[in-house]
């Protein structure tokens, strides 16, 4: 009889102890645990973060908008093509910062069909005078065309919307950072594992874009353009 006071006394001190959820090594519901503190606010991550994504974002839309315009011009399915006949080739130097050269090859342009001829000229390396330039006319302007400016400018168009999606993740993740409050409830809404696949995935064709488009680049630079 006393040995079975006993062990009912015991199992009722255990479970006294072990109300409130209370384990070994890990307080009960009363005790508050390093693990179950109030997440801090970090100013200092948080502006971190909101600077460079503004800075990407901005560099990256800013790319986009002076690359995407030149591929229809370069790939020829925008503009007026033709030829540019090469009557001079100068050099031009510049000082702002540190000195550099650059040719400006000017002569005449021909529409293929005829009914644009206009003098023009553009940047270039050297060409002999009377070689022709194969161009696309647009805005009173000349954008050179092939291979080469096409992967260059789809090259670049890449990285400038992988910039974006960066910018993008960076002023999420300064969000959070000022507001640990919102972590639960964008993880739960926003960041659900579709959301997750879908960036990582707009990722990974931005950056195999990019690094195709680069291969593309030097392959035909390589040739001669």
């Amino acid at each position: 009889m006393a040995g079975r006071g006993d062990g009912a006394a015991a199992g009722r001190v255990v479970r006294d102890r072990t109300k409130g959820g209370a384990t070994p090594g890990r307080p009960g519901k009363g005790t508050r645990g390093p693990w179950q503190r109030k997440p801090r606010r970090q100013p200092a991550l948080a502006g971190l973060g909101w600077l460079l994504g503004l800075l990407l974002m901005a560099g990256g839309a800013a790319g986009c908008w002076a690359v995407a315009g030149g591929i229809g011009y370069a790939a020829r399915v925008a503009g007026t093509p033709g030829l540019l006949t090469v009557e001079r080739c100068e050099v031009h130097t510049t000082t702002s910062g540190r000195t550099s050269h650059y040719t400006v090859c000017g002569g005449t342009f021909r529409s293929d069909d005829g009914r644009v001829t206009v003098p023009a000229s553009f940047d270039h390396s050297s060409r002999p005078t009377g070689s022709t330039i194969p161009v696309q006319y647009h805005d009173g302007g000349l954008s050179t065309v092939g291979v080469l400016p096409v992967a260059g400018r789809l090259c670049a168009l890449a990285l400038a919307l992988l910039a974006v999606l960066g910018g993008g993740l960076l002023l999420v993740g300064g969000t959070v950072a000022a507001l640990p409050a919102t972590a639960t409830w964008f993880e739960r809404v926003l960041w659900t594992r579709r959301t997750r696949r879908l960036v990582q995935a707009a990722a990974l064709g931005c950056g195999g874009a990019a690094a195709l488009a680069g291969l593309v680049s030097l392959i035909a630079l390589a040739a001669g353009g």
